[in-house]
């Protein structure tokens, strides 16, 4: 029984051993497949990576090259400024040399003090017209007035017939009437 017994343990084990031999070659399998498609995740990854890498070396060259260029063209027209600005002092200052050594009057003194000279003018001075005159030229000339569009009522202006005063008028007659009352009174008392 023990050889049966043994047997029968070799045999269990040898089963045992053959499924972990079997999962052992799955797991393997597996780890393959995983790593292959890390591979290929990985080399993808890189080739992208790769790609954006030349392409953003590509547009900074180009940026690089126009910065180039429109450094020299700032560099050229600098140039081309200083060399005309320097033409234009030089010549400035030659005209300016010019004007004052030989068109600038300079005046000697003789010693005698400069006479006055009398000022001439081109045109005759008329002389101005009287007051007189000058109002009877403004009233030749004027507008003549608009008549109102108001009618004057005469009846109230006329002091004959108007029984309507103003208050300064009213006090200027009674002041009036009273004073011709006081000269009778007093011309009465006289003759007695």
């Amino acid at each position: 029984m023990n050889k049966k017994a043994l047997e029968s343990v070799f045999e269990n084990d040898k089963k045992f051993a053959q499924e972990q031999i079997e999962m052992a070659e799955g797991v393997k399998t597996s780890l393959n497949d995983s790593v292959t498609k890390l591979s290929s995740v990985v080399t993808d990854k890189c080739e992208n990576v790769n790609t954006n890498i030349e392409n953003t070396v590509e547009v900074c060259g180009k940026k690089v090259t126009e910065m180039i260029k429109k450094h020299e063209n700032l560099a050229d027209s600098i140039s081309t400024i200083t060399t005309d600005m320097d033409a234009h002092l030089t010549t400035s200052q030659k005209d300016m040399e010019r004007f004052i050594h030989q068109e600038v009057l300079r005046y000697s003194s003789d010693g005698d003090t400069p006479q006055r000279k009398k000022r001439h003018f081109g045109v005759e001075i008329t002389p101005i017209p009287s007051v007189q005159e000058l109002l009877n030229q403004f009233a030749t000339n004027e507008s003549p007035l608009r008549q109102s569009t108001y009618k004057v009522r005469e009846s109230l202006l006329i002091p004959e017939t108007s029984f309507v005063m103003s208050p300064t008028t009213l006090k200027e007659r009674l002041a009036s009437h009273k004073e011709n009352e006081n000269e009778k009174s007093g011309s009465i008392a006289e003759e007695d």
